[in-house]
């Protein structure tokens, strides 16, 4: 039943009903899109969309694209430009992780786990991470501060702005005012005036 469920924690989903043979096909491709302000990650077979998505996952550390099949089963992740191009283009406001990198930084690609003799059974990774880079915010406690007037008025200025910023992002994104917050559809109940 190879792509008929996503799986995540040790629970299966179905997605694809009715399968009664692997699904997932020699040449066949599995695209995911991870928009993280929501967060959502939806996916895609040979791309088309597939009714399954995951949310509200930890956004803290790093992200590593990774495979589970069974034995006889192999993949390779095209990342766009000088690392694979894209048999399928990405959905409408995503981009390739290549074309996402910052003009300093560099894709690189290592496995996090590979098979030595597998005759012996032996099996090495995961490879050390040298370098870290990945953000994780950490805010300042500010509740016991005491602002002057004339800085709070700035204040509830920004906060305006950086919430017209938002909605202006969300809009262009096809996002629009719902009651209740809908990540398929596109909802949000804050798309509305300060």
């Amino acid at each position: 039943r190879y792509g008929a469920y996503l799986w995540t924690g040790g629970r299966s989903t179905m997605v694809i009903p009715s399968v009664n043979e692997p699904h997932i096909k020699k040449g066949d491709n599995i695209g995911c899109a991870l928009d993280l302000s929501v967060p959502i990650i939806t996916f895609f077979y040979n791309g088309m969309k597939i009714p399954g998505y995951f949310r509200n996952f930890n956004l803290d550390g790093m992200f590593f694209p990774v495979i589970s099949a069974s034995a006889k089963i192999s993949c390779r992740f095209l990342f766009g430009g000088e690392h694979g191009r894209l048999k399928y283009s990405p959905p409408d406001g995503f981009s390739p992780i290549y074309d996402s990198l910052l003009p300093t930084q560099i894709l690189a690609i290592d496995p996090c786990f590979y098979f030595g003799e597998l005759s012996k059974g032996t099996l090495a990774g995961p490879l050390p991470v040298e370098d870290d880079v990945a953000y994780v915010p950490a805010p300042v406690d500010t509740s016991t501060i005491q602002l002057p007037t004339f800085v709070e008025n700035i204040r509830d200025k920004l906060a305006e702005n950086i919430h017209e910023m938002w909605a202006m992002g969300k809009i262009e994104a096809g996002w629009t005012f719902g009651e209740r917050r809908d990540d398929t559809m596109g909802l949000h109940p804050c798309l509305t005036q300060f």
